[in-house]
């Protein structure tokens, strides 16, 4: 038996006659002192780790028989001149959210080494998820925007749409925003964020192109019959009002906004769904003369329209018909390119293209 260690247990018994009332016994228990060899004493190692924080420093470790020792910045500790036997190793010094676990019990041998790993439970440290907001326009910045962490933590992008959440918990998790522009639209932005560490997001937000001033070039589609439909194509003036432009007071035609004296126009539809059958004058206010159609490519239009016209309001442009190719379905729509859009100032043609706004709606075939 070595020196500080126990035997293994022994059970004595006797035979007692049910005559004797009581008896007395003496046990002589000898052993033999002297040592057989040296005793050389062992070591005890091992980790002390957290599933959440990694490894743990500076915590402190210590040994029923009197050792203590600090784990290293990889968690490892190493107790050394360890007496031979059995010995209790604990915790204590561990970090602020963390909870000791419960001691082991190690054999140690002579001049051998024991093994003892302590699995810690620990809450995660708090970490910063940044980045930017911006939209998908060009990449707009969006400033005033406050973007939540599930896991913890809110912050508000700055002028240049960028946020930093200091507090943020760690996990996974993904951001909410709010606060943002009209009609925008925040996809799903998520985050895996380690226990005290840092993550960057970054956000585009899908936001509606912003709608700039001008005249409003827009097309109305309706159903003639089962295999025919028609477009009427339109300049709002009503839109916009130029500064170059002089408000007109014309005694005739009665209007104060800006005129419209012609338009030239590429107009491209899909020729696998329709074809194009005639043109002729919308519906009031519309130009009435002077307006030109060439068709001659197929899928694709080409219009001049006015000159001699002066007119005002929601202005017909000029109205297409087309036959649906037999057996076709679903959307159809044009595609425009403005060539030239005029107004006048007094005697004065002014070219108003810059100022015009397409704005094109889709149909579905009847």
């Amino acid at each position: 038996i070595l020196p500080l260690t126990t035997s293994s247990v022994r059970t004595i018994g006797f035979d007692i006659d049910a005559t004797v009332g009581q008896f007395r016994t003496r046990m002589i228990v000898a052993a033999d002192l002297a040592a057989a060899g040296a005793v050389a004493p062992g070591t005890i190692s091992g980790t002390v780790t957290s599933s959440v924080r990694g490894p743990l420093a500076g915590v402190t470790v210590a040994a029923s028989s009197g050792q203590t020792t600090v784990t290293d910045g990889t968690g490892a500790y190493t107790l050394a001149a360890v007496n031979p036997g059995s010995r209790t190793v604990t915790l204590s010094n561990l970090p602020a959210g963390c909870t000791a676990p419960a001691a082991q019990t190690v054999s140690v041998t002579s001049g051998g080494s024991s093994v003892a790993n302590f699995a810690v439970t620990c809450t995660g440290l708090p970490g910063v998820i940044s980045g930017t907001i911006t939209s998908d326009n060009a990449g707009q910045l969006l400033p005033g925007v406050t973007v939540t962490a599930s896991t913890g933590g809110s912050a508000t992008t700055g002028a240049t749409g960028a946020y930093s959440i200091a507090a943020a918990g760690p996990g996974a998790g993904s951001l909410a925003l709010s606060g943002l522009p009209a009609g925008c639209i925040a996809p799903t932005a998520p985050y895996t964020l380690a226990s005290g560490g840092a993550a960057t997001v970054n956000v585009v937000v899908d936001c509606p192109a912003p709608v700039l001033p001008g005249y409003q070039y827009n097309t109305t589609w309706e159903s003639i019959s089962p295999t025919r439909v028609a477009v009427t194509i339109r300049v709002d003036m009503r839109t916009f009002n130029d500064p170059n432009i002089i408000d007109w007071n014309d005694p005739v035609n009665g209007f104060t906004t800006d005129p419209l004296t012609g338009a030239q126009l590429e107009v491209r539809f899909d020729n696998t769904k329709l074809t194009y059958v005639s043109r002729n004058i919308p519906t009031d206010p519309a130009f009435t003369s002077n307006a030109t159609v060439n068709a001659s490519i197929p899928g694709q239009i080409n219009i001049v329209a006015g000159g001699a016209d002066l007119i005002s309001g929601n202005v017909g442009v000029t109205r297409l018909v087309f036959d649906r190719v037999p057996g076709a379905t679903g959307s159809v729509g044009t595609t425009t390119r403005i060539v030239a859009v005029a107004s006048r100032s007094g005697p004065t043609t002014i070219n108003i293209t810059a100022n015009v706004r397409n704005v094109e709606a889709p149909f579905i075939l009847p």
